[in-house]
């Protein structure tokens, strides 16, 4: 799955068994990658979405956080399949 389709899955619910399996399994991957290459990266993108969890605003679209974190996403899958 594309990564930009991968981190704008808000709801999971609408997803076959074999699609859930695949989200839960390239996003084990994906988390896994960026705690060995991009830790300080991840923590910034972890506190956005607990920041913004807390806001009144509500949270900002999944991709506009991602990047503003680890950069453009289509550089981010680049890298992360390079390296893995």
């Amino acid at each position: 799955m594309p990564l930009a389709e991968l981190i704008n899955i808000m709801d999971a619910s609408q997803l076959t068994t074999e699609q859930v399996h695949a989200v839960y399994n390239q996003s084990y991957a994906l988390v896994t990658w960026m705690a060995r290459h991009r830790r300080e990266q991840l923590r910034d993108y972890l506190m956005r979405m607990l920041t913004s969890a807390a806001s009144t605003d509500g949270p900002p679209p999944p991709q506009i956080a991602f990047e503003a974190a680890f950069g453009p996403v289509e550089r981010v899958q680049q890298d992360w399949l390079r390296q893995e």
